[in-house]
Order: C-alpha cells, then sequence, then structure tokens
C-alpha cells in the first residue's frame, strides 16, 4: 500500500480538455494535499465557470467505469472540501468529468497525467491552449477542429484553388509556345522570301559633255534601305 502521506506530499498533472475539440485545453500542477474543492475553486477562476452553481466531480478509473461522485454536499463518496487529491489517486481515479453547471449539464474532462517534479502548493496553470470554453459555446472553432478542407491559414490558398491555378498556368504556357512557334514561323518565312520588291530611283548625273553618268540607287520597299550601284556611264542622257 502507498503511503498517505507521500501521496500528499507529492505533485501531480491535470489536462482538462472539451470533448471532441482539439483547440482546447490547460495543464495544471496540484498539491496531493489540496482539495477537491480547493481544484475547483482555481478551476471556476481560470476559466471564469459560473459562480454558485452545484458543481460535481465524476471520477472514472482507467476503464472508464464511475469509482465515485464528489459534490459541494456529501452524497456517499465525501465532499469535496474533504476529499484530497491524494485520496483519488490513491483510490485509482484516472480521470474526472467535471460538471461546472450541472443543470446545463455543462463539463470539462480533467485527465490524471501522473507525478511530477513540479512543486507548487496550490493548483496553478503550466500550459494553455485556446480560448476559454465559454467562447466554444458562442461558436468559435480552432483551427484543429476545422474540416481538413477548410483548413488553410489566411491568404493561404486551398489545394483546390492551386490545382486550378496550376491548371491556368498550364493554359497559359500551351498559349505562349503556341505564339512562339507562330512568331518562330513567321520570322523564317521572312527569312526565306525576298526582302522586298525593289523600287529602282536612277539618279542622272549631268556634265557638259554630250555623254552623261548615273548612278542606279536600289532602295527597298521593306527595309527602306538604300544601295548605291555606280557609276555607270553607257548612253548619253538628256535632261
Amino acid at each position: 500500500l502507498v503511503n498517505n502521506s507521500y501521496l500528499r506530499n507529492m505533485n501531480y498533472r491535470y489536462r482538462v480538455t472539451l470533448a471532441g475539440i482539439k483547440g482546447f485545453y490547460r495543464v495544471y500542477v496540484v498539491n496531493g494535499e489540496n482539495s477537491l474543492y480547493t481544484f475547483h475553486k482555481q478551476l471556476r477562476a481560470d476559466l471564469e465557470f459560473p459562480p454558485d452553481q452545484p458543481i460535481l466531480f465524476k471520477a472514472l478509473d482507467a476503464e472508464g467505469d464511475v469509482l465515485a461522485r464528489y459534490a459541494l454536499m456529501d452524497i456517499g463518496f465525501g465532499a469535496v472540501d474533504n476529499v484530497s487529491v491524494a485520496d483519488t489517486v490513491k483510490a485509482g481515479v484516472a480521470s474526472f468529468v467535471y460538471f461546472y453547471d450541472i443543470a446545463s449539464k455543462k463539463n470539462v474532462i480533467i485527465t490524471f497525467e501522473g507525478e511530477t517534479s513540479e512543486r507548487t502548493a496550490s493548483p496553478r496553470i503550466v500550459e494553455t491552449k485556446g480560448p476559454l470554453p465559454i467562447e466554444f459555446e458562442n461558436g468559435y472553432v480552432a483551427f484543429e477542429d476545422l474540416p481538413e478542407e477548410r483548413r488553410h491559414l489566411p491568404g493561404e490558398a486551398r489545394w483546390e484553388d492551386d490545382d486550378d491555378d496550376d491548371e491556368d498556368f498550364d493554359d497559359e504556357d500551351e498559349e505562349d509556345e503556341e505564339d512562339e512557334d507562330s512568331s518562330t514561323t513567321k520570322n523564317r518565312n521572312q527569312e526565306r522570301r525576298p526582302a522586298g520588291r525593289l523600287s529602282i530611283f536612277i539618279h542622272a548625273a549631268y556634265s557638259a559633255g554630250a555623254g552623261s553618268t548615273y548612278w542606279p540607287t536600289f532602295v527597298s520597299s521593306t527595309t527602306k534601305r538604300r544601295a548605291e550601284f555606280g557609276p555607270m556611264a553607257w548612253l548619253p542622257c538628256s535632261p
């Protein structure tokens, strides 16, 4: 048998959760000498449970069977102010369903996680996640509790959107490739056909003699570039 004084001198960790919700927990370190009433008062203060409500600790073993029920008044297992945390550890309590509002059946689950080297004189929170339970009652949904298809951070597109974007990019790539192919074909055709119909402008240069010399000048109608082929002096020209 475990010595009661040893259990009372130990400190224990308890995890408080909401049934079916991943986005909330509180981890407490509780001294073995603390009564369930002391634990209840700290829970009520930290989690802002309504005051002046009848409460109940329903104690369960590791298999989920009910071992005891502890209330403000003794209902057969002792009142909460007369039952210590060490007493429940000795009784084999693995978890509690703590009803902070019996009439509305509102509760949290308190799971025993074992002994700890952390020291405390009264119950205190050492780990926390999520807002108060009342926020979940008012419709708050934690990220972890969202459906898989809605789990994306602000500014982060969903996978379906990413797929659509990828398809759009694929379409744009195909259009770009078609434009490049069309442009390449056009350039090749331009390279293959003549630079353009040539317009021949013959500028005659006259001298005082009977013969004249002229310079044929070829101008591309496409490139507008000029090339002179001369001088050529064959036939006399008159103005």
